[in-house]
């Protein structure tokens, strides 16, 4: 990505060298070390521990939707 920084637009190019470049290895670190939690959002955490991954991306499309609300249906109807 850093051969085609020219090509980028310029507010891009601004963030990239004035936030990210010189905040490389603390915007990873959780990567590295196991005390520091992904994300700081509570509810984020609590759910990406307690659901399984299917379950987690099971809505992310239409046709995932459709497929568990005709199972719950079809449950419900039972």
């Amino acid at each position: 990505m850093l051969d085609k920084y020219d090509r980028l637009p310029s507010v891009i190019m601004r963030v990239l060298t004035k936030k990210i470049i010189p905040n490389f290895e603390s915007l990873i670190q959780f990567t590295t070390d196991n005390f520091i939690p992904r994300t700081s959002n509570q509810a984020e955490q609590h759910y990406s521990k307690t659901k399984k991954s299917e379950t987690k991306s099971k809505f992310k499309t239409v046709n995932g939707l459709l497929e568990y609300l005709a199972l719950f249906m079809e449950n419900e109807a039972i």
